[in-house]
């Protein structure tokens, strides 16, 4: 063990004197600690200090490849949004009712990961 005037270096967890702070409502408090148990960390302390280390697994986008993601997923919607309703009209070869479900489900979760983007952007 190092001790006061050895000239050892120590740890960098000894060394850490500066504290990061972030006053935050209890609804935002709640919705950081469900992403820090979803992501797998015990606690939201645990996830915040994998992200100050940077060796958490959340990914972090910023705004402009945000807006470019939503783009996409708009195109992304439209056409599968466009191929339903031809099937639906009639205008196309039959689907199963299975392949029906499937480009609903698409649209749906084209719908949900825009509204999630947005309310990220706002």
């Amino acid at each position: 063990m190092a001790r006061a005037g050895d000239g050892k270096t120590r740890s960098d967890k000894r060394r850490a004197d500066r504290r990061l702070s972030k006053r935050v409502t209890e609804e935002e408090f709640l919705r950081f600690e469900a992403r820090a148990r979803a992501a797998g960390y015990e606690s939201a302390n645990a996830y915040l200090s994998a992200f100050v280390r940077s060796d958490g697994q959340d990914h972090w986008i910023d705004r402009k490849d945000a807006a470019r993601i939503l783009v996409a997923l708009a195109k992304i919607g439209t056409n599968v949004n466009q191929i339903a309703h031809r099937f639906n009209a009639g205008r196309a070869w039959a689907l199963a009712l299975e392949d029906r479900r499937i480009i609903d489900d698409a649209i749906k979760v084209c719908e949900q990961v825009m509204r999630a983007i947005r309310s990220h952007l706002t």
